[in-house]
């Protein structure tokens, strides 16, 4: 994503159908939380999805939950950014195969501390939901605690 755009999404590219690249994402609609990055300080920030026409490429209109989008909605107007893992990965066909799992059968509530699109996206590619933004923040928050508490 863009460096001034602070909502980041996390997805499973699942392949091309008729020239059209799917990528599998966790989202939630109405008002809800997300953790992003402002001129490289980590933030909280509160958005409300709008309603949307229906995609002419892939069909989708805002939805809750587990979705399978053209990678163009899943981008909303952002730029694609890899995330490589120096530890353990599945396989490829097992990371598609959980994504298509989780479309299926959900993924829970939408919790942005603990249930959001980067724990998602990490389940189906190493097995285990984690999110290195929320790690981040909470980080951030405990090494500053201390001196919130002690403040006048």
């Amino acid at each position: 994503m863009n460096s001034d755009s602070p909502q980041q999404r996390a997805g499973i590219y699942v392949g091309e159908v008729n020239k059209v690249k799917y990528v599998i994402h966790f989202i939630t609609t109405g008002t809800g939380a997300f953790v992003g990055s402002i001129g490289g300080r980590l933030r909280l920030f509160y958005s409300k999805i709008k309603s949307c026409k229906r995609c002419k490429e892939c069909g989708y209109a805002v939805n809750r939950g587990v979705v399978k989008t053209c990678l163009g909605c899943f981008l909303s107007g952002g730029i694609v950014q890899v995330e490589y893992y120096n530890f353990f990965s599945l396989e490829p066909r097992e990371v598609v195969n959980t994504a298509y799992s989780l479309l299926e059968h959900g993924f829970g509530e939408y919790d942005v501390l603990a249930n959001n699109c980067e724990h998602f996206a990490t389940l189906c590619k190493v097995g285990e939901p984690r999110s290195r933004q929320v790690e981040k923040v909470g980080h951030a928050v405990t090494r500053r605690l201390p001196v919130l508490i002690t403040a006048p």
